[in-house]
């Protein structure tokens, strides 16, 4: 009768003269010995029952009831083995499992943004080892590493910000992996290892433009007339266009008489009220046939297309609002972000505090916040000469 235990070993590890496995460091420290002595063992004890059985019941002995046995016992012993020793992680595991959630932040899960983000990383990842024959493990993320991906990046077309994302992530990845106990690599927490951005040519509108913009007459383009209203009214909400083009008519409540709107933002599921503005209260007016009371929104891309085309027929062409590239039009630079900086800018410019914009806007830090509203320069010297006024508007005596 031949049968297999379903292992294999080296040839010089094999003893053809013991038909055994030999016991020596190599097949020990790998485990081999100590497991085919168990298979062995397992068959010898099969074939002694099976003989004696049919020793004692005066048959032959049946080759074919012995194969089976042999058969059920192993595979059922390996699939056992199966579900007690899952797979190991590797990186790339650990990435799926934060996409799918199953490894949380601080308990919580991460907002569709942010997956959808760990999601592009995982691509980049994925072409760049394919592309550089570059093995991604807990261990390869290092310097070389860090270089090597980096100029990959650059080489796909994509800017310092954008790069900036896809190292801060693969830095998530790795604080996860080390948390968990799966690595103990921190090469990516070294100085130069750093998530670098460079200050991006956004603009924001003042309430001039925006006046200027609702104001205009777009009743010959319905198009171009729903994205500007949801333009304006963004720019009076400060939430993000994922936010503040999804809002429902269950979102808007009265307090003291008046008109708030209250939403739990997909980003950061924070629970966001905002008083509604008189302009707010208008385009709710408009669109009351509407579900939410709304224009029917469009993709992100189609709405920054469509808000840029706007904004250059309604006369926003203006030079020299965009501070590192002040030849280029302020239409140009106009986006379904830019509603929410307006917002932000302006309010900050009214003088309301930093802190009751960032309980909206949902910024943690006055830092970050105070880099994020758009106060140029020349904001800040029109506010100079506004606090002259009543000095210079004294008459000599």
């Amino acid at each position: 009768m031949i049968t297999t235990l379903g292992m294999s070993v080296k040839p010089e590890n094999w003893d053809s003269k013991k038909s055994y496995v030999k016991n020596n460091g190599e097949t020990r420290r790998n485990n081999e010995f100590n497991a085919f002595c168990i298979k062995r063992g397992g068959i010898d004890r099969i074939v002694t029952e099976e003989f004696n059985t049919a020793q004692f019941k005066g048959l032959p002995v049946n080759l074919t009831s012995i194969k089976e046995r042999i058969r059920q016992n192993f595979s059922g012993n390996s699939q056992k083995e199966k579900e007690k020793k899952p797979e190991a992680d590797t990186l790339y595991s650990v990435i799926e499992r934060l996409i799918s959630q199953d490894i949380k932040m601080k308990g919580q899960d991460r907002s569709v943004n942010t997956v959808r983000t760990y999601k592009t990383t995982l691509g980049h990842l994925k072409a760049f080892a394919a592309a550089k024959k570059y093995p991604i493990n807990f261990e390869s993320i290092n310097l070389d590493f860090y270089h090597k991906f980096t100029k990959y990046l650059e080489g796909q077309g994509l800017n310092k910000n954008s790069i900036g994302k896809n190292i801060k992530n693969v830095k998530t990845f790795m604080n996860k992996s080390f948390n968990l106990g799966l690595t103990k690599n921190q090469e990516h927490k070294k100085e130069d290892f750093h998530v670098f951005n460079e200050p991006a040519d956004s603009i924001y509108l003042t309430e001039s433009d925006i006046e200027k913009l609702y104001k205009f007459d777009f009743s010959n383009n319905k198009r171009l007339e729903q994205v500007r209203d949801l333009f304006v009214f963004g720019c009076y909400v400060g939430m993000r266009f994922s936010d503040f083009s999804e809002i429902k008519k269950e979102n808007v409540f009265k307090h003291k008489g008046r008109d708030f709107l209250q939403v739990r933002t997909q980003k950061t599921g924070e629970l966001v009220t905002v008083p509604c503005h008189k302009i707010v209260l208008e385009i709710f007016k408009k669109y009351e046939r509407n579900p939410n009371r709304l224009p029917k929104s469009v993709s992100n891309q189609k709405f920054n297309d469509y808000i840029k085309e706007a904004c250059r027929l309604a006369g926003l062409t203006d030079k020299g609002r965009v501070e590192n590239s002040p030849e280029i039009e302020l239409w140009e630079k106009v986006s379904s972000h830019t509603a929410r900086r307006s917002f932000a800018t302006n309010t900050y410019l009214k003088g309301v505090s930093s802190y009751t914009i960032m309980r909206i806007t949902g910024h943690k830090t006055e830092k970050s916040f105070l880099r994020y509203i758009k106060f140029t320069s020349l904001d800040a010297a029109e506010s100079l000469l506004e606090a002259w006024e009543p000095v210079n508007k004294l008459k000599a005596v």
